[in-house]
This record gives structure tokens, sequence and C-alpha cells, in this order.
């Protein structure tokens, strides 16, 4: 399906198992002859086998704003309207596809605007898509997993007619506002008729489905059936109900098909997981198995032999091959509105990041261990609060609680967790969504342990934020009750088991027992104890329980931007990833403790700068025979003691490592910028010095052979002036010498 942040979103958590086996001669398991190639040494992939939780059925019948229904339902109406425009490219032709192409010819003409549960979504169409392309893969991939034509058709019958249910209306009859009737029953191109026909029921006993209630009640002379009339309202939910029912087993079937072609055997781990007895600690195996998941954690399990140890999950692997298990389960969601299925998706987020923190916390606590370093586990954070809050148990395992009595009298006797709180409203008679929001309100808006993870919204009625891990989500409790019960009727259940078609006739008797139906025994009818939140989280249960038996390895998947385009980096996206993905609460969580750790050598010769310097000659001396230890124990021991606001333990030496608590490495790292600040200091006052001399000398050099040209200069100028001046006079001399002797013989004449 087609979400706000991804174009082919599964919506439905997958547990897959890869099956491996050995070689012949080898040991460990061996493979079917036909399936592997015993002659290759090592072990081989065999098969694989999927288990599914909380396939969001929800969507069937709506969706939010930019999302849109599962892709089955539009690649039907594109390959349908292919067919009537006569291109017959990709093998898409009605006598190519058989009792498929048949079909589609009953959807000739008509787009998603025309089926109701379609229609409420504006995005019809995938950019850069040819859905009827993706249709005929669609089954060429039912053809390769042994799926026949005829069941092929079949399969897609279902599908066309979870679409006509959807168009069905009811109005109030005449003659009973408190009751119903489906409008236009007696059309015969009808959505009453059509989805009777591909259903293989009668239309009357489609619509007395909807519309009618029935009753078995036993008096003293014999049984009697009573019929009552239902409301417009819940009309309207019976068919959505059985929209979502019949999406349900159709995904069932398809999925057990698959396993049915891939899987080594029919029996899984969760299988023989589901077999044990005793405590959980038994429950561990011999780690053998590794299993991947958390939007995206892998965990496997080697492939040497299925099992050595005596331990019951070990027993109960025998047979079984090892493989490796791949969980890709939701993300965080938190959308402008959330409801039940964004509540049990973040639950299951919260289990799945506190078994992420004890993994680290158990990888801290081995390291501490084995460089023995003694250390305080209360350091660590964890979201076991938040855990509590939604299911009432630390471990998210169901609380413990007795059944008799009102469900006031069970919630004042200690009930406790939203989940389980919500169980308790829903076998209430007239439970609603807004009473159990009050009971929540009441438990726990002024309980100081969870003051902080919960509380209510005051002015949105029915609404309440729960601060989770990755932050705070407002839920709308409104359909809380009814998504939790998601009752199919027992009246709808019995119309489909009587049904002509015998694949639709099968689904409903298979996966009777899970529908949450009304049963009727003795003299009054009650309901079945069932619900959505109760079965997830058993299946949770059994989950984290395989998880926790194998060696895991977590993978986060960032997006780089929500409009899926390459070459771009939206920072702001990548930041909330982060955050619901949990690697934010994570590094808080590697923070916590030690977080700071280096080894011997690297401390001691980064450390050593800031040393009083009676203690650096002995230092240099052990650095000079490499007993780096030594050094180590020597510097860090005068540091606790120079300098002030390390705390106590904040240092510690191990056999290999220095580990340092948060404080103190912010002071020792204060303390060696200060002393590298202080060296950087005097080294720039020592450079500015020798510039300045070098600038001095220079500038005196230059001056004074400036000053002696300039001297120079002057000597020269005085020098030519006193050429010119002796010049002069010996001009004036001769010139008065002549005159004389000019006046003296004009004299003497």
């Amino acid at each position: 399906a087609k979400t706000s942040r991804n174009d082919n979103s599964s919506r439905f958590g997958k547990y897959i198992e890869l099956q491996f086996g050995r070689a012949a001669g080898e040991g460990g398991h061996v493979g079917e002859p036909g399936r592997t190639g015993l002659s290759q040494k090592g072990p081989r992939l065999m098969g694989a086998k999927t288990n599914c939780y909380l396939l969001e059925k929800v969507r069937v019948v709506g969706s939010q704003e930019g999302e849109r229904s599962f892709h089955i339902f539009y690649q039907l109406l594109a390959a349908a309207k292919r067919i009537e425009s006569g291109d017959s490219a990709e093998g898409l032709s009605a006598a190519a596809l058989g009792p498929t192409g048949d079909l589609l010819k009953h959807l000739a003409g008509r787009s998603h605007r025309d089926f109701a549960y379609l229609a409420r979504s504006r995005q019809a169409e995938l950019a850069g898509r040819d859905e009827a392309r993706d249709f005929v893969t669609t089954l060429e991939a039912m053809a390769a997993f042994g799926i026949s034509d005829v069941e092929a058709s079949e399969i897609l019958a279902a599908l066309y007619a979870v679409m006509e249910l959807g168009n069905i209306t009811f109005k109030a009859p005449p003659t009973n506002s408190e009751g119903s009737e489906v409008q236009g029953r007696d059309e015969p191109d009808g959505a009453l008729a059509s989805a009777a026909r591909l259903l293989g029921v009668e239309p009357s006993a489609l619509e007395a489905a909807l519309c009618q209630r029935t009753m078995r009640v036993k008096d003293e002379r014999a049984a009697q059936t009573i019929a009552q009339s239902r409301s417009v309202p819940q009309a309207k939910d019976g068919r959505d109900a059985l929209a979502r029912h019949l999406y349900g087993t159709i995904f069932s079937h398809v999925v057990a098909k698959v396993n049915e072609v891939l899987s080594v055997g029919q029996a899984s781990v969760m299988d023989a997981r589901d077999s044990m007895v005793g405590p959980r600690d038994s429950a561990m195996g011999d780690r053998n198995s590794t299993m991947t998941g958390f939007n995206s954690m892998m965990t496997d399990t080697g492939t040497g032999s299925p099992s050595s140890s005596p331990s019951k999950a070990g027993n109960a692997r025998v047979g079984l091959p090892p493989f490796v298990g791949v969980l890709d389960i939701f993300g965080f969601e938190f959308f402008q509105s959330n409801s039940f299925e964004q509540l049990c998706i973040n639950y299951t987020n919260e289990l799945l990041q506190q078994y992420f923190n004890e993994v680290i916390f158990d990888h801290e606590a081995a390291l501490y261990a084995r460089e023995q370093v003694s250390w305080c586990a209360q350091d660590f954070p964890d979201n076991k609060e938040i855990v509590e809050l939604l299911a009432g148990s630390s471990d998210g395992r169901r609380p413990r609680r007795s059944l008799g009595g009102s469900g006031m009298s069970a919630i004042s006797a200690g009930l406790a967790g939203v989940l389980p709180m919500l169980d308790e409203e829903c076998n209430v008679t007239g439970g609603t969504s807004e009473a159990w929001c009050r009971k929540l309100v009441g438990k726990y808006g002024n309980d100081a342990r969870f003051r902080e993870r919960f509380r209510e919204v005051r002015h949105r009625q029915g609404n309440f934020i729960i601060e989770h891990f990755a932050g705070p989500v407002e839920y709308t409790s409104e359909a809380f009750l009814v998504k939790n019960k998601d009752e199919l009727s027992p009246d709808a259940q019995e119309c489909m088991c009587g049904s002509s078609r015998q694949f639709i006739r099968q689904r409903f008797i298979e996966h009777g027992r899970t529908f949450g139906t009304q049963m009727t025994t003795g003299r009054v009818t009650r309901a079945k104890a069932y619900s959505v939140s109760s079965e997830f989280q058993q299946q949770l249960v059994d989950l984290m329980s395989g998880i926790r038996s194998t060696t895991p390895h977590f993978i986060r998947c960032i997006k780089p931007n929500p409009q899926n385009v390459p070459d771009e980096f939206h920072r702001r996206s990548v930041v909330e990833q982060l955050r619901y993905q949990g690697v934010l609460q994570a590094i808080r969580v590697s923070r916590a403790g030690y977080p700071v750790r280096h080894r011997h050598r690297e401390a001691v010769l980064d450390y050593r700068r800031i040393a009083p310097r009676d203690l650096r000659r002995r230092l240099e001396m052990e650095i000079a025979r490499g007993a780096f230890t030594e050094a180590a124990e020597l510097l860090f021991g005068c540091l606790r003691e120079a300098l002030p606001g390390i705390p106590e333990g904040g240092v510690q030496i191990g056999i290999t490592l220095l580990f340092l608590k948060r404080e103190a490495a912010h002071i020792l790292d204060a303390e060696l910028r200060r002393a590298r600040a202080a060296a950087a200091l005097e080294l720039q006052r020592r450079w500015r010095g020798s510039a300045c001399r070098r600038r001095y000398a220079a500038t005196r050099r230059t001056t004074i052979r400036l000053q002696a040209l300039a001297r120079a200069a002057a000597a020269r100028r005085l020098c030519t002036a006193l050429r010119r001046r002796r010049a002069a006079t010996r001009l004036q001399a001769a010139e008065r010498g002549r005159r004389a002797r000019r006046v003296r013989r004009e004299a003497l004449l």
C-alpha cells in the first residue's frame, strides 16, 4: 500500500526464517536431495518460512490523507481498463488470462471512483508505475508459488467482492427507524447482488447477515431463535468487518501457500516454541539461531548442529533446520490522527527498543567483567516504565488476573496497563472508548511513576498523550474499542460458511476461531474472549521469546528524503527517523556507565601533557620501556587527586582499557584543552617574539642603508655645490684679473 513515507509499504510485520542445511557428511541438518546441492560444501539455503503480525486490515475500508489502499485493488482496475482498451501487450487479454480474464470483464469501464472504499483516497495512481503490468507480475508470482489459474481467479473474485461490499449502503425501513435495510436491494446489477454473486451467497442471505442479529436462547421447552434488527450504523460496521475479515482470510491463505512451497517442512522455530512448557528461562534455547529485524534487525542461528544444548528450547529445535531469521517490522508511527493501530505498532517498537537496550546492557556488562571493572547497573536508562504502562508488566507479558466479576471490580482490584484495561472495557456491558479513557486518566493521571509518561489532553475530550522513547504521541480513543474487538457477527460468518464457492467457504471455516464472533452456549449468548490486542500481545511474547534465543544484529534503514528522489538529503526527515528508530535512545544508553574508553597507550600519550612536572620524568621512563598499564595507573592515580571535580569511580583502569564516565571525561578533556591552549599560547608568544625581532633587524638594516644612501646623496649634492662655487670663484678671479690688466694697459698707454 502507499503511505505518506513509502509507495510500497507492506503494512504488516513479518518474521522470515531463512532455513539452512549442510552438505551430506559434514554433520548438522541434511536437506532434501532435490532442493539443495549436496555435492557442494558448506551451508546451503534450503527454504524460508514467513510469520506475519498485525496485518493492517483497517486500510481496506479507509486510509489517511495522502495514502491509499492495497495495490492489488488498483492493479485489478488497471488490468480491466487495459483489456477494455484492446491493448494485449504483456499478455493482458481476456483469452490469455483464462478465468481471470472473464472476471476482469465485469470490471470494464469502472475506476476507483466507482468503489466507495477506494474513492475515499485521493491518491489513485503511483508515479512511474504501470499497474496493469504489475498485475501480470502478480499473476506470474502466484503461478510460481503453485497457485493455479482457477484458484487465482477465486482469490481475485474475493478481492472484487471486498470492493463491492464497500458500495453496499443502508437506510432505515419506513416501518422501523431503529432497523436497517440495503438500498437498491432489488437491483439485479446493484452492489448487493454483485457482492453476493462474487461471494457465492444469496443477496437476501447477505442482507440478513448484515442487517439482522440472530440470537439463540433456550427455555424449558425448546430452543428459540430471535432475530433483532441492526441499526444503520451497526449494519455499516458489520459490512466493514466482513470486508476486513475477508481480505484477512485471503492474505493468510496466500502466505500459507507461499510457506507451503518455500518452507522445509511445516514446522518453524515459532511453532516449536509454542509447544514448550516450563519457565521462560528454559525457553531461551542454545543460541544456535539468529534473528534480524527491528525496522531492520537480524539474528542468525549459525549453521552448526540444530541443537547441542539440553535445554527445552534446544530439544524443541531438534529436527528443524538451522535458520537465519529476518524481522522486518513496523517503524514508530506518529500521524496527525493516531488510533489503535499506531498504539499497537508503537508498543511493538517499545518492546524491541527495550530488547535493544538489553543487548547493549549485556554487551557492556560482559566488557566490564572482562576488564575487571566495577560498575552500577542502575546507571543505564531503559523504557521499562512505558512498557509497563502499555502492557501492565515490564516484559510485555499480559498480567494474570481473575475474569470473575465486573470490569470495574477487576480494575479496582489492580488491573493495570493501557491494553489490558482496553480488553477489560471491551468485556464490560455498555463499555465505551470515552469510559476507557476516563479510567486511564483516573489510574495514571496522578500516578507519580507515570505522570511524565501519560497525560490527558484537556481541550480534546477522549484524547491522551503517551511519552514514547521516540517522543510524545497523541492518541484519539474514539474507535479503540471497535478496532480492538474486530468482531465479525456470527450471522455473517455463518452466511460465508454456507457459500457455494469452496474458496470462500473454506477460508471462513479455517479461520473462524480468530474472528471474535459471538458464541452461543447454554441459555444466553456470551462473547468469545478475543481481542486484537490480546492476540497481538501473545504474538509479541512468542516473537520476543524467539528473538531472545538467538544472536541479534540490528540494521537501521534511513530514508534520505520524503520525495523518493536521488541525491537529496532532507535533514529534518532524517533526524525524525533517527529518533523514531531509537537511534537517539540507543546513544543515551551507550553514554550511560563508562561511555569513554581508551587503550592504555593512547590514554597515556594523550593525557601525559597534564601530568604534574615532578611526575613526567617517571612517566617518560615507563613509556620508554613500554609499560603503558603501569604508566596509566601512575598517571590517572595522580590526576584523580590533582584535579577537583572528578567523581568517585569516574575513572577506572581495566586490564587493557581506561574507562571514563562522562563527567570525568569532560574534566580531563577540559584540562587537556587548557594545557594545549597554554602550550599553544607559549608557542604563539615565542613565535611572535621571534617574528618581531626578525622584523626589527630587517627594519634596522633597511633604515641604516637608507640613511647611508641619503647621506651619500647629500654629500654628493654638497660636493657639487662646492665645486660650482670654486668654479665660480675661479671664473670671477679670472674675469677680475682680465679687467684689471685691461685697465692697466689702458693706463699705460
